[in-house]
């Protein structure tokens, strides 16, 4: 409510009613009384901090309006480590000195493995993709 004074005889009275907004997140809704404002002022007023991945279905500095649904997505990212066996292969080399169908082992050969990282991605806590 604002009171503003024109003269000595006029005087204005605005009177601002609260409107609602409701806010979908962490599984729950919240439902936030605003007199006017953006969307990022209803999130902070509503207690709901942004995480450097997560998403929201409004533009952050749009303003906010009677009945208005805004539906926060937690999103995340994980690096995952896995491995996997690498066969060796065998080399097979003609020597005349070798009597025929037989066969000499040079260098034993061994499996190798290779590490590699797999980025996760997280949306509300599921696995959305790889």
């Amino acid at each position: 409510m604002t009171f503003k004074e024109q003269d000595d005889y006029t005087s204005y009275i605005d009177i601002m009613r609260a409107y609602y907004v409701d806010i979908h997140a962490d599984g729950s809704t919240i439902t936030v009384p605003v007199l006017e404002g953006t969307v990022a002022q209803a999130l902070d007023k509503a207690g709901i901090k942004l995480g450097e991945f997560d998403e929201i279905d409004a533009d952050s500095e749009e303003n906010t309006y009677d009945g208005m649904q805004i539906k926060v997505t937690r999103v995340s990212y994980e690096m995952r480590e896995s491995t996997s066996k690498i066969a060796y292969e065998t080399e097979y080399i003609d020597n005349s000195n070798l009597v025929i169908g037989t066969q000499r082992v040079v260098t034993a050969g061994e499996e190798g493995e290779r590490t590699y990282y797999i980025k996760e991605k997280y949306v509300d806590g599921e696995l959305a993709g790889q």
